[in-house]
């Protein structure tokens, strides 16, 4: 059984990448550098426009995974894939 390590995944190679372990990792790390919610992350989002950029946020810099995200706003996992791409592509 794993114990939960602390933010410092580096190392940790060979357990990352052991299915359902590796999740477990993941989520202890990701959790721990959140600074918004995603309730405050679309507070205020009022066009698609403003929804996709807080999306993109949402996922590059609190870490949040695109089936939170997906869940919380009621999308498909897909959608935010495609959103997130696009907003890569237009920086």
């Amino acid at each position: 059984m794993l114990t939960r390590p602390g933010i410092d995944i580096t190392g940790y190679h060979h357990i990352i990448n052991r299915g359902s372990d590796r999740m477990n990792i993941f989520r202890h790390s990701v959790v721990l550098s959140k600074s918004k919610s995603l309730k405050e992350h679309f507070m205020d989002v009022e066009s698609k426009q403003e929804r996709n950029s807080a999306i993109s946020l949402a996922y590059a810099e609190d870490g949040y995974s695109q089936i939170e995200i997906a869940s919380f706003l009621g999308l498909s996992k897909s959608a935010i894939s495609m959103i997130i791409k696009s907003s890569k592509s237009e920086d």
